[in-house]
């Protein structure tokens, strides 16, 4: 971590890591040999808990309540695939949004302690993005493999296809929308595009 006013960084140290209900974790004690995070891909900071931050490692989600002192596994739900995303919805800390790689995308409507996989238009999620003006508005893409952008009006309960046009054709270009943010200001959806043109 690094505060704006720090001149270098300084290594969060983690003091204990555990399973949390060994019936729904318990195929992560393999993992809690080492006590490290050996592939941590990201984290997230609930904007209404600065305290609460959540991180993703190999097939896993990680809980902490104390700035990342002690962690335990929450998967409770979902099925172990490689990680791609997380999101808090920044008007209820309740609501998380988890994106991984190969097949679908989970919530969890309880902060949480377990997720569902919903039906509807998400396959699969490679980044999320939340508006701060407006709640419940919400926008998710898929990378290459499942190009798409969505919009949820209600916090990711239900989605719908956004309008393509003006975007390239993704297939025939092999072009994927990888990443989608919206300005806090205006409410402008910004979506990232990659790949060989």
């Amino acid at each position: 971590m690094r505060r704006t006013t720090d001149q270098s960084w300084v290594k969060v140290k983690r003091e204990r890591m555990s399973l949390g209900d060994p019936q729904c974790e318990g195929h992560l004690s393999r993992l809690l040999s080492s006590k490290r995070f050996d592939a941590l891909g990201s984290i997230v900071i609930d904007e209404s808990n600065v305290r609460h931050w959540l991180a993703t490692d190999w097939y896993a989600i990680w809980e902490s309540h104390d700035a990342g002192r002690t962690w335990t596994a929450r998967v409770n739900g979902m099925m172990q695939l490689v990680s791609n995303t997380m999101a808090f919805d920044p008007f209820s800390s309740d609501r998380i949004h988890y994106g991984v790689a190969d097949m679908c995308y989970f919530r969890s409507l309880d902060g949480g302690k377990t997720y569902e996989r919903p039906d509807g238009l998400i396959p699969y999620a490679h980044s999320f993005a939340f508006s701060m003006r407006t709640k419940g508005l919400m926008f998710a893409t898929g990378g290459k493999e499942y190009t798409y952008l969505r919009r949820s009006f209600d916090g990711g309960m239900t989605w719908e296809k956004v309008e393509t046009r003006g975007l390239p054709d993704f297939r025939a270009k092999k072009l994927g929308a990888y990443g989608v943010a919206v300005d806090p200001v205006t409410d402008d959806v910004y979506l990232s595009v990659g790949g060989v043109s």
